[in-house]
């Protein structure tokens, strides 16, 4: 054990996999203090299933992403090759 330690040649990959091993342990130390900090009551948020529903669907049809990505290339398809919209 002590020979991979000493030898030089492996000096950048002990380095590399200690510092990788300290920020994973460092983010489960600040993920932990984090939600320490703010922890919700669950009485407070009464969240129901319709309730998620509609804020799902109104966050995801009011992502401007979502039109630039998806629906401004397929209207451009149409528009380009005249394919009759559904």
């Amino acid at each position: 054990m002590l020979d991979f330690i000493s030898n030089p040649s492996y000096k950048f990959l002990i380095q590399l996999s200690s510092s990788v091993i300290l920020l994973f342990i460092w983010s489960l130390l600040l993920q932990k203090a984090i939600l320490q900090r703010t922890c919700i009551r669950v009485e407070i948020l009464k969240e129901t299933l319709l309730h998620n529903g509609i804020t799902a669907f109104l966050v995801t049809f009011s992502n401007p992403d979502d039109y630039v990505s998806f629906h401004l290339p397929l209207w451009l398809v149409r528009i380009f090759y005249s394919i009759p919209s559904f």
